[in-house]
């Protein structure tokens, strides 16, 4: 039986939303009649609609995965939203093979395991 007592809970801006400017809240559909056919989700940069950049998005993920390897807990619990875990899997995963992020999904309310 595990017990959850004394378990610190943290948060961070470092694993917010990404801001995705304009283009927030809006339907593929939707972004696609206001500006065209472009994958927005899957290029993580959004300068262009006002939003965050590809660049910041990966800078603070990295921070949050370097404060995580030194915290010296054995495990991290991280909730966060598809572009920040997109990224991570840029970051880990994109490090050994770099073709493979590319090719995974990420849906919503899904465990994602990753050693750091």
């Amino acid at each position: 039986e595990a017990k959850f007592e004394n378990i610190p809970i943290e948060t961070t801006d470092l694993l917010k939303e990404v801001d995705h400017g304009e283009t927030e809240n809006m339907t593929l559909k939707e972004k696609e009649e206001k500006f065209g056919k472009q994958d927005l989700d899957e290029l993580l940069d959004f300068t262009k609609f006002g939003g965050e950049s590809y660049a910041s998005i990966r800078s603070r993920v990295e921070k949050f995965l370097e404060l995580a390897k030194q915290s010296g807990h054995e495990r991290v619990i991280v909730v966060t939203s598809q572009g920040v875990i997109k990224m991570m899997y840029e970051i880990i995963v994109g490090a050994i093979a770099p073709s493979v992020p590319q090719h995974i999904r990420i849906k919503n309310a899904v465990v994602h395991t990753f050693i750091i």
